[in-house]
């Protein structure tokens, strides 16, 4: 677009070519405001100039790089070429598949560990029932036919007894 229509453009999309607006700007206003607006577009002009000039370099130093990059692989011998397209067909699929296989080894681990201290819960309750037996054992081979259990004892045997219900329960949900 020529500056003048632009110039045109922006007096009607700002209002000024309104019927009357101009005419009534003595010529030292009017220039004020085309001074102004040229001001404005030219900045813009300017910092677009600038970011069209980055990209510019950017995507030159992009082809320079993909270039040696180029050269570097022509350098290769077959056998390292058809390696690196293995690798590139495996990072390929990795990328669209491996999300899936990493979320269910995850889960599969956390099952595994979960499993394991409940595992290690149930070996600990055995541990403290089997004492609890053991000494019951003890007592009754003493031929008395009334046995005496202390409050050690019997706490140790209620506690085992709340831990395997509590983890019973803990499973079931």
């Amino acid at each position: 677009m020529p500056s003048e229509d632009f110039e045109e453009h922006a007096f009607y999309e700002s209002g000024l070519s309104a019927h009357g607006c101009l005419e009534n700007l003595d010529s030292y206003a009017r220039t004020a405001i085309e001074k102004y607006g040229r001001i404005l577009v030219e900045r813009e002009k300017k910092l677009h100039d600038e970011e069209v000039k980055k990209y510019k370099e950017h995507l030159a130093d992009a082809s320079d790089h993909y270039i040696k990059i180029l050269s570097d692989y022509a350098k290769l011998d077959d056998e390292t070429r058809v390696e690196i397209q293995d690798l590139e067909a495996q990072l390929k699929d990795i990328e669209e598949y491996g999300t899936e296989e990493i979320n269910s080894a995850i889960d599969l681990r956390n099952q595994l560990v979960q499993s394991k201290e409940e595992t290690d819960k149930y070996k600990e309750i055995a541990k403290k029932l089997y004492s609890v037996a053991l000494h019951v054992e003890e007592l009754a081979k003493s031929r008395c036919n009334i046995i005496v259990i202390g409050p050690g004892l019997y706490s140790e045997a209620v506690d085992s007894i709340k831990e395997y219900e509590e983890l019973e329960n803990d499973n079931e949900l």
